[in-house]
């Protein structure tokens, strides 16, 4: 582990609107808020939607608006997410993240990896927290 970079995470508990409430905030496509995106990948916020990269985009909403706020770091942010309590976890209309996705940060982060990259691994480049978004994008 860095002793720049240790892994320490405490928990932050940033006041997340609804995302009903700051979608006009947000970049639009079609009409729909755009949580983030990347050349394979657009996450739209559609609150009311059921499927896997809905509920993906609820848990980057809720770590982008905990980011955003200030209160804590990566590490902060994952280790206080909230946890899906519906199975499959994208059932769920409140942001929230499966309980994997803190699982293999925490691992990636204790195998020395930076938060940056632990945080891409985790939630974007590997989707190691989000199978079923895996199996619906043929990966």
């Amino acid at each position: 582990m860095d002793a720049q970079d240790p892994f320490e995470p405490q928990r932050v508990d940033p006041e997340v609107p609804d995302p009903e409430d700051r979608s006009a905030e947000l970049p639009q496509h079609d009409g729909r808020p755009v949580i983030g995106s990347t050349p394979l990948l657009r996450l739209e916020l559609q609150r009311a939607q059921f499927e896997p990269l809905a509920g993906m985009a609820r848990c980057a909403y809720w770590m982008q608006v905990c980011l955003l706020s200030g209160e804590g770091n990566v590490d902060d942010c994952a280790f206080s997410a909230p946890v899906c309590a519906a199975d499959p976890t994208w059932m769920q209309e409140a942001p929230c993240c499966p309980a994997a996705c803190f699982e293999r940060y925490r691992e990636a982060r204790e195998q020395g990896v930076s938060r940056f990259a632990a945080f891409m691994r985790t939630y974007h480049t590997e989707l190691q927290c989000f199978p079923a978004v895996r199996e619906q994008l043929g990966r």
